[in-house]
């Protein structure tokens, strides 16, 4: 009975312990869950002799964008904007998305239908990388996206092996510039503050922020021209139909070349047999289920892209409906080419761009008399009759522009149309081993000779440890130093520690040839209408896109070795021709 009754105590002390055990464990492990929550799941155990952050600076950009800019952000679609995604944008921007299926194109690791699905998109043209609605994809875009995706940074804190983490206290001296989440430290508002981290016999070590405010207002909006002469157009709504051949909303001379092959017989003929027939719709529709490189002869509407809306113009081309035919008389000749210019004579396009490094490069465009000039979101004019406008240009930061606007029957057209280049020889860059973000030093979204200058500013500088802490006491103490002014801009601020940051600790590859490579393989091409007085709209195009394309502004970037031409087009057709030979 006395042996039942102890072995009976023994039961209960043991089951006793057990539970204590495992309280013990049920705690500790709730514990650790609330240290993760606080955010202090980064701490470590190494081999050093003391706490240690494993980087003493960590550099963060703030920037604020809108719903739809952070879903354009996402551009692999897989619900968080990651350094992958910046891979991404970069291959697209730099032309070098890679056409084969057989490649892990959005960086997870994988090869399946995801990177098949975002092929396609590329190809058609869908995936949208016009993240400050500027209307333009570009270097810009590809900046925001990096300063976004540095606005947060993991936190990595070392401590001695044996040393209990739930002891170890953090503390940002200043939480209104950033904040500290299970592990990452988030920018809040320019500043520079440190994190500081105290063990139980008080060492304590620290981590200097520093965040850079990139959220600037807009400095100006630059536009071409100041005064815009005009014809006023009187076609009727059927006709302003029909002139758009290629469906983009305007009337301009790529409906012009169109309509001339058409007239020619040799639109869609891409076989090369002298007639445009079903063989020509399946020869596309091949092409658009395979990874070919773009060949600019299949763009038959002129968009850039090589997708459907070229198949759906080829099939419109092959119905019953007579395309070309703007007057509706059953036949497609020079009368048909008439209307058209008349269409062209009333239309522009503004190319107006907000200026500096705002996330959102929207504009918005007013006309002060719609009746005479019509304008749309897009800084599209059209001359509807005869007077005079103003065309008002206004950015998200209320910086204003006015265009004056002439809208005349008496406008003069041009008499001669001539390119400042009749020939040009550019560099072929390899886009495809060289990443030009890394270029853009200032972060403009333009490569050009500023940058080439901070780049020498910085090897003259010998960039180390020294010269960055040098450059923030200067901006801590609100001083002017000509050495520390790196992007020279007459300002010594947080936006050179930045640039001065990225260059020295990324390790870019950069020399001054290889800046050179690259301003050797674009031109601006500057066409003169004349005489001055008249209706001086200027379209590029260039013959071949595989070996050189040029932009709405005339910039010429060389592709691929090769000869081809640059044409410059009036409004009423006139033609300069330049030629380019990249090397």
């Amino acid at each position: 009975m006395n042996y039942k009754s102890k072995h009976n105590r023994l039961e209960v002390f043991l089951i006793i312990v057990i539970i204590l055990i495992l309280s013990s464990l049920v705690l500790n492990k709730k514990d650790k869950t609330n240290i993760e929550d606080k955010g202090i799941s980064y701490i470590k155990e190494s081999n050093v002799e003391k706490l240690v952050f494993q980087d003493s600076t960590i550099v963060l950009n703030k920037i604020d964008l809108d719903i739809r800019q952070e879903s354009l952000l996402d551009i692999d679609n897989n619900g968080s904007i990651d350094i992958n995604d910046l891979y991404l944008a970069k291959d697209i921007m730099n032309k070098k998305l890679k056409t084969s299926r057989n490649i892990d194109l959005n960086y997870d690791k994988k090869i399946d239908n995801l990177d098949s699905n975002l092929l396609k998109k590329y190809k058609s043209g869908v995936i949208d990388l016009d993240i400050n609605n500027d209307n333009k994809e570009n270097l810009e875009d590809i900046n925001i996206l990096e300063l976004y995706i540095n606005s947060y940074k993991p936190v990595g804190l070392l401590i001695p092996k044996g040393i209990d983490k739930s002891l170890i206290k953090l503390k940002i001296e200043d939480q209104n510039i950033v904040e500290l989440n299970n592990g990452v430290v988030y920018a809040k508002k320019e500043g520079i503050t440190r994190i500081k981290a105290i063990d139980k016999e008080g060492n304590t070590t620290y981590c200097k922020i520093i965040v850079i405010d990139y959220n600037n207002k807009n400095e100006y909006i630059s536009s071409s021209k100041d005064t815009i002469y005009l014809k006023p157009t009187y076609l009727t709504t059927v006709e302003k139909a029909n002139s758009d051949i290629n469906k983009d909303n305007k009337i301009d001379v790529l409906d012009y070349e169109i309509l001339l092959k058409i007239i020619n017989h040799t639109f869609g003929d891409l076989n090369k047999d002298g007639i445009t027939n079903n063989k020509d719709v399946n020869i596309l529709k091949k092409y658009l289920n395979s990874d070919n490189d773009h060949n600019s002869e299949y763009d038959l509407n002129y968009d850039g892209y090589i997708n459907n809306k070229d198949l759906d113009l080829l099939n419109r081309f092959l119905s019953p409906i007579l395309i070309g035919d703007i007057n509706k008389d059953t036949m497609v000749e020079n009368r048909d080419i008439k209307i058209i210019n008349q269409g062209n004579y009333s239309y522009y396009n503004l190319d107006s761009k907000a200026i500096g490094l705002a996330s959102n490069k929207k504009i918005e465009y007013t006309s002060s008399d719609s009746n005479i000039v019509s304008v749309n979101n897009e800084g599209i004019i059209n001359a509807l009759k005869d007077g005079e406008v103003t065309i008002n240009i206004k950015s998200k930061d209320n910086i204003n522009k006015n265009i004056k606007i002439i809208s005349n029957e008496d406008n003069n057209l041009p008499t001669g149309l001539h390119n400042d280049n009749d020939k040009v020889t550019l560099d072929v860059f390899d886009y495809k081993s060289n990443d030009l973000s890394m270029l853009d030093l200032n972060r403009d979204g333009i490569i050009n000779n500023k940058d080439l200058r901070i780049y020498k500013t910085i090897k003259n500088l010998k960039a180390d440890e020294k010269l960055l802490n040098g450059l923030l006491d200067t901006i801590i103490n609100k001083k002017y130093n000509k050495n520390y002014d790196i992007n020279n801009d007459n300002k010594v601020n947080l936006k050179d520690y930045d640039i001065l940051y990225h260059f020295n600790y990324q390790k870019k590859e950069l020399s001054e040839e290889l800046f050179n490579k690259y301003l050797n393989n674009t031109i601006k091409l500057n066409a003169a209408v004349i005489p001055n007085n008249s209706i001086n709209k200027v379209t590029y195009i260039s013959k071949n896109s595989n070996i050189a394309t040029v932009d709405e502004e005339g910039l010429i970037k060389g592709i691929n070795k090769g000869k081809t031409e640059i044409i410059a087009y009036s409004v009423n057709n006139l033609k300069s021709i330049t030629k380019v030979i990249v090397k």
